[in-house]
């Protein structure tokens, strides 16, 4: 059992639990100083015209769509890190991590809890969430992913991709253990309510839950 979870949701899938700890020291072993980003990763409501009667704008749920979106993540990530090395600026090497799992709303929409975990020496910071297609900042490069996940105009549907209060943690694996500990304590505690059973539906053939394998 964890110490550092969260209590009030009902029971936790502790093999959820294995594997997000895993993935976070998996993080922490190639990124000395890591950052750890959460979003919530949303799907368009349908939207009836009261004069036709029909949808005005529907996105069916795909289950490929979370593969998607990291892809396109991380290409987006790669594409400006390799700007930087043109120019000559010292780039560090940056792999993104993910942990997440695929939730159902009380009115049966899915949608999607993630975290992010990337070298902080790289990204510090969520930084400018506002639509701008030259932003490079990783709120935009997040909320264009999703959008390109989709299959959705980006300015249109652009905050699909949202940021939850105090998204951002940081572990640093070279700080003193009692605030390292602190700081692993705390993003546990907030990422274990991605382990909650109530929310998920089971046996209807896609996932409810991935992390990295790298």
């Amino acid at each position: 059992m964890y110490k550092s979870v969260i209590k009030h949701h009902g029971p936790l899938n502790q093999r959820y639990l294995r594997r997000f700890e895993e993935t976070i020291k998996r993080s922490l072993r190639e990124h000395p100083r890591t950052s750890a980003f959460r979003c919530d990763l949303r799907f368009p409501s349908e939207a009836r015209n009261p004069c036709l009667d029909m949808p005005t704008y529907f996105i069916d749920t795909d289950p490929a769509v979370i593969t998607r979106f990291f892809a396109s993540l991380d290409a987006k990530v790669e594409a400006v890190l390799n700007r930087r090395r043109k120019i000559g600026k010292r780039t560090h090497a940056c792999t993104i991590r993910n942990i997440w799992v695929k939730e159902y709303s009380e009115r049966h929409q899915e949608h999607y809890h993630v975290l992010l975990l990337l070298n902080k020496d790289v990204y510090h910071a969520l930084g400018d969430y506002s639509y701008d297609p030259s932003n490079s900042d990783l709120a935009a490069m997040i909320r264009a992913a999703w959008c390109s996940a989709l299959r959705a105009d980006p300015e249109r549907f652009w905050t699909l991709a949202h940021f939850p209060e105090s998204p951002t943690y940081y572990l640093d694996r070279n700080a003193h253990p009692d605030k390292l500990s602190q700081a692993w304590d705390a993003l546990f505690y907030r990422v274990s309510y991605f382990a909650k059973a109530d929310t998920k539906q089971y046996g209807n053939g896609s996932r409810s839950f991935g992390c990295s394998q790298k």
